[in-house]
């Protein structure tokens, strides 16, 4: 059951994310044939090289038009829990793609450093409107792509948003190196490789770090599980919660949680207050995608440990019945039989007996009751005897 409190549609989502990419790529696909073409005429080697780096971009577009299309798709009979992790992958690619853009600058800076000559060819003035056209446009298409990641909550796009803001950065640098041709001043154009570098490389590490954590099942701080516990415990019913167990899902929260509930009541009783501890979550925490629960009978008398064994000592319905029948089947009474509850303690199993209501005319219900405690009284799984009659 997914949130039905979150208000995320996914395919709208989907939409937002292919419509900002597209606006992207032809921003990147412009950019490039213009510094391409302008650094060819202007004699600049590092506006050509700006343009490569902008003509490659394209190519993470493309990965992000393909990894944001799938991470939004419905689960399915293979991925059962959705697609988000898509959406991760595509993140800890992009991450990698800055990492090694980060270090091909701070290589090339180092170099650059190593080799300055004062002699430098004027930069011509097409070179500078070049430049000025991508560091605004590439610093505008950060904004947006920003900013509709953050509405979608994408970290793909997040990603590919920093993606855009090195090429703004990479420019910016051309353009010091242009600054610093014009005025002599060599050694400004290493120096900002170097530390522009520096910056995408600690973007980069952030979004592997982040995806890494999400694939290898990371889970929710225990403040925050803290919290979830807290608002189950108020739904009523619950005597308690353990094994609140988390992981991520791209921006979605997967839940696994142990409700512990009166262990008389009923299969139904107990899924119905489960049923509203999980709605409760929804309610509370929006970022929560979906909660798997588990009913686990309390009687009171010792706090469970996750490390405890389950108790096998006790007969399953099929062996119990069978034991039951054999001691109680000569009793007239029988043919009166409704049904039997059995409720299952750490002490033993209660057995609740129903019979028709005409039994109370015919037998006397608790000479009844002492004929079947004396011909079971060998079976030392029984923790206690209840017979009932009429409806």
């Amino acid at each position: 059951m997914a949130n039905p409190f979150s208000s995320r549609d996914l395919n709208t989502e989907g939409k937002q994310a292919h419509k900002v990419t597209l606006i992207g790529a032809f921003v990147n696909l412009g950019n490039a044939i213009i510094k391409i073409v302008v650094g060819a005429v202007a004699n600049s080697y590092a506006l050509i090289a700006d343009g490569i780096h902008s003509l490659s971009d394209l190519a993470s577009d493309v990965m992000v038009l393909t990894a944001t299309h799938y991470a939004r798709q419905k689960p399915d009979h293979n991925h059962p829990y959705g697609h988000q992790r898509f959406e991760t992958l595509g993140t800890l690619f992009m991450g990698g793609i800055l990492f090694v853009i980060s270090g091909a600058l701070i290589w090339d800076g180092s170099l650059r450093a190593l080799s300055i000559s004062g002699e430098l060819s004027p930069p011509k003035v097409w070179a500078f409107i070049a430049v000025a056209v991508s560091i605004l446009s590439k610093e505008w298409i950060f904004q947006y792509t920003m900013r509709i990641a953050n509405q979608i909550k994408s970290d793909l796009l997040v990603a590919n948003a920093w993606h855009h803001r090195t090429d703004s950065l990479s420019s910016i640098v051309v353009l010091i190196s242009l600054v610093g041709s014009y005025f002599g001043l060599v050694w400004l154009d290493p120096l900002a490789v170097v530390i522009v570098g520096g910056m995408i490389a600690k973007v980069g590490g952030v979004l592997i770090w982040g995806a890494l954590k999400e694939l290898v099942d990371t889970g929710l701080p225990p403040e925050k599980l803290k919290e979830i516990e807290a608002v189950a415990k108020k739904v009523p019913g619950v005597l308690g919660i353990h094994e609140v167990k988390s992981r991520m899902m791209g921006q979605s929260v997967y839940l696994d949680l142990h409700i512990d509930v009166d262990a008389s009541l009923s299969v139904s009783e107990g899924h119905e207050i489960g049923l509203n501890v999980k709605n409760k979550i929804f309610e509370n925490f929006l970022e929560v995608g979906m909660i798997n629960f588990h009913i686990d009978p309390d009687n009171g008398e010792h706090d469970k440990s996750e490390e405890e064994p389950p108790d096998t000592s006790l007969p399953l319905r099929p062996q119990a019945m069978e034991q039951l029948m054999e001691r109680w089947g000569e009793l007239e009474a029988l043919e009166y039989l409704d049904k039997v509850i059995l409720h299952y303690f750490d002490t033993g199993i209660e057995v609740e007996v129903y019979f028709k209501p005409e039994t109370h005319e015919l037998h006397d219900i608790q000479k009844l009751k002492e004929m079947m405690k004396l011909k079971a009284q060998d079976l030392p799984w029984i923790y206690k005897l209840r017979l009932w009659y009429g409806y």
